[in-house]
């Protein structure tokens, strides 16, 4: 288990830098590899739950970083079938509600926060 992880699901707009948030799911202390998914340099603008304060890193120091929908959700769908982990199906069954092409204003992220 690694640090505890939060993910914000956001859309980030093609017009301009701002992230606009549509969830976030806290899923506490991921397995091992978790944080590796995230592997693309995050460059839009996200803010904290006060709607003010910008988020660029996260609680341990590192610039936050997104993925896809379909590289998280294959790995969750591996992971549920091995680990039983209660935080793992219903990140899955989020993300698998997604109908990515009613968001084809902006493009779909997965950003990774660790607190």
């Amino acid at each position: 288990m690694g640090y505890e992880s939060r993910v914000y699901i956001v859309k980030k707009s093609n017009s301009s830098d701002f992230a606009q948030e549509i969830a976030k799911f806290n899923c506490c202390k991921m397995q091992e590899g978790w944080t590796d998914l995230f592997d693309k340099q995050f460059n839009g603008e996200l803010y904290a739950d006060d709607g003010n304060t910008l988020i660029k890193k996260d609680r341990y120091g590192k610039e936050l970083k997104y993925t896809d929908f379909p590289t998280i959700i294959a790995w969750l769908e591996k992971e549920v079938e091995k680990d039983d982990y209660r935080r793992l199906k219903p990140l899955l069954s989020l993300l698998k509600g997604f109908d990515l092409s009613q968001w084809t204003d902006g493009e779909m992220q997965i950003v990774h926060y660790g607190y």
